[in-house]
């Protein structure tokens, strides 16, 4: 009996270890609402803004939580290349940021998830010349937008990941002088598409390459969940400019809009589990075989 019990324990552990090698570990979160890195002209037009709001990051164990938001962003950069030259400039202003992280791991077994999410309010941004009012008249790229919001998640445990994510733009729009942008991005009235599917390339043309709900699973566009490690970043909009043409010079950089990041990661269970499980069975294994035995006066035993 003491055997078949310890056989049975043992099938039973080995069911457990195969089917639960391995816990949800560890978990992270993090997000900002805007980042901005920008220059030409030899840098003596340049504009680096954030990100914003900063450390919003969360990294589980222990489980937790953070928001934080920035009231509003009004910046400018302009440069005179030469005495009778326009002035170039870089115009940014927003209302309110938002950010936000979450994470449930604490170290328990079973599901947990990590998330997080961005929003800008009422977004200018006009790369241009400056009229004589120091305002930008004649605009070479215009992006602006209502409310412009990202998210990201991963849920689940090891083995079974799963990652979501997406964006949402109100009322955005965007222009680019002498580029067309792709009508699959535009909606009524040439507003950018409020539900954009994910890495949606509006705009890949001089120098400037624009993606609307840019999103990474492990690092890769398209990409997936591997069964230890699960990790999905958002960008609602994503502005690249690599050598893009500006009055005689050349732009690089980018403008990131709603950046969403989580992840969740397995460990393996920790080797004194199974060791003492092997250790149980080891000694009932050693007890059934050192069991004595009694032998009665028919010559049996029992």
């Amino acid at each position: 009996m003491l055997a078949l019990s310890a056989g049975a324990l043992l099938v039973a552990l080995t069911g457990i270890q195969g089917a639960a090698a391995a816990v949800v570990g560890a978990g992270s979160a993090s997000a900002h609402a805007l980042e901005v890195g920008l220059s030409a002209f030899s840098g003596n037009l340049s504009l680096s803004v954030g990100p914003l709001p900063a450390g919003v990051t969360v990294t589980a164990p222990p489980a937790g939580s953070k928001t934080d938001s920035v009231v509003s962003v009004s910046e400018q950069a302009s440069f005179m290349p030469g005495l009778l030259s326009s002035t170039f400039a870089i115009d940014l202003a927003t209302g309110v940021l938002n950010a936000a992280a979450e994470s449930t791991v604490d170290g328990t077994p079973g599901p947990h998830s990590s998330s997080a999410s961005a929003s800008v309010n009422d977004l200018d941004f006009a790369i241009g010349t400056l009229n004589l009012l120091g305002l930008i008249s004649s605009a070479m790229v215009d992006l602006s937008a209502g409310t412009i919001t990202s998210n990201a998640s991963v849920t689940g445990t090891p083995g079974s990941f799963v990652a979501s994510g997406g964006a949402v733009l109100e009322d955005a729009s965007l222009s680019v002088a002498d580029a067309s942008i792709l009508g699959i991005g535009l909606g009524l009235g040439g507003n950018l598409v409020a539900n954009p599917d994910p890495n949606l390339v509006i705009l890949d043309a001089l120098g400037i390459t624009v993606t609307l709900n840019r999103q990474r699973i492990n690092g890769v566009a398209g990409g997936s969940c591997s069964a230890s490690d699960c990790h999905i970043s958002v960008d609602a909009i994503a502005l690249e400019f690599s050598d893009y043409l500006l009055g005689g010079s050349l732009l690089n950089g980018e403008l990131v809009v709603g950046h969403s990041e989580a992840g969740l990661s397995a460990v393996p269970l920790p080797a004194a589990v199974w060791l003492f499980g092997s250790g149980l069975v080891a000694m009932l294994g050693v007890a059934g075989r050192g069991r004595p035995t009694w032998k009665t006066l028919s010559g049996g035993s029992r």
